[in-house]
């Protein structure tokens, strides 16, 4: 994670333990986010960090620099639905790189059937490869 946590937190008159106790850590865990010294979060850590933030969760990954992305309309998929959407690319997908990350989210500015069809396709390509796999053995 970046500075530009550490500035939406000051932007919300937000203190660290405040952000901390919103999400169910210290701190010093929150600042370690902030500095960069811990990238890897849970999904539950990034939903809630993103609630306590008032931001998407492409924000706190930092996929975008807009704090608002993704919650322009109620058409976009929530988080759970985005967090299926990229298990299933990471499960269908032999190596799930940046460019696919980059999908994923350009993938959320569609509107919510299109991304319904969209995951539809993945969860069938997924069926499709866990098939041919249970043939070959």
């Amino acid at each position: 994670m970046r500075e530009h946590l550490k500035e939406r937190r000051k932007e919300l008159g937000l203190t660290l333990e405040q952000v901390g106790d919103s999400v169910g850590v210290g701190k010093s865990t929150v600042r370690r986010w902030e500095n960069g010294l811990i990238t890897n979060m849970g999904s539950d850590k990034v939903k809630l960090l993103a609630k306590a933030l008032k931001v998407s969760p492409s924000f706190v990954l930092g996929y975008t620099d807009d704090p608002d992305d993704n919650h322009l309309s109620s058409a976009y998929l929530d988080f759970d639905e985005r967090e299926t959407i990229e298990k299933l690319l990471k499960e269908t997908l032999p190596a799930y790189t940046p460019e696919l990350a980059q999908l994923t989210y350009e993938a959320m500015k569609l509107d919510k059937g299109q991304q319904r069809l969209l995951l539809s396709i993945i969860v069938a390509i997924g069926k499709y490869k866990t098939e041919e796999r249970t043939e070959k053995d």
